[in-house]
């Protein structure tokens, strides 16, 4: 069974230890350079004097990666929106008729095989309701109260087990359910 639960603790200091084994220092020691590139062509019979192209760049920062370093072979404008995710904003000029113009990019990474700790200085917009992720449904905020434990750590652990216990995973669905569907058919895919 596959199973996707995102759980985030935020507070937490120390070693943590279960089962009488303390878990690995944090950190980011493992070091990867990551390479990937574009081909930006202009299929026209005109000279275009500037396009535009965006892509994504790994992610600034995650509890298991940090991005370090972004270099390309084209001058670009990053772009980094509230919650870390990096775009790059190229914009090519004079590209002749039927022109390819190559765009590599260059990532350095450093890694991690535990989870780390990110500092937040604000979770409230993480735990805003939206769109399929109905937390202030009255349903599901009398439901989430059945966890509630001594500890942020121990509360995640009830709500996981819950989850793990009590919700079949239906494989990919076309259309996006959310958090309610889940907790009324105990199904979903890793969107709800």
């Amino acid at each position: 069974m596959a199973l996707c639960l995102h759980v985030a603790l935020f507070g937490l200091e120390g070693k943590t230890v279960i089962a009488g084994t303390a878990l690995p220092e944090p950190g980011y020691p493992i070091l990867r350079e990551v390479q990937y590139g574009f081909a930006v062509r202009n299929k026209t019979n005109l000279s275009l004097k500037e396009a535009e192209f965006w892509t994504y760049a790994p992610v600034k920062q995650t509890s298991t990666q940090r991005c370090v370093k972004l270099e390309a072979s084209l001058p670009y404008e990053l772009i980094t929106d509230d919650l870390g995710n990096q775009i790059l904003y190229f914009r090519p000029r004079n590209l002749s008729p039927y022109a390819t113009r190559l765009i590599t990019i260059r990532a350095s990474l450093e890694l991690s095989d535990i989870s780390n700790p990110i500092p937040i200085a604000d979770v409230q917009p993480f735990l805003r309701p939206e769109k399929y992720i109905e937390s202030g449904h009255p349903e599901i905020v009398q439901f989430a109260g059945k966890f509630e434990s001594a500890t942020p750590r121990k509360t995640a652990e009830n709500a996981f087990r819950w989850v793990a216990d009590n919700i079949r995973y239906t494989g990919y669905l076309r259309n996006n359910q959310g958090a309610l569907y889940a907790l009324r058919k105990k199904r979903g895919d890793c969107t709800e």
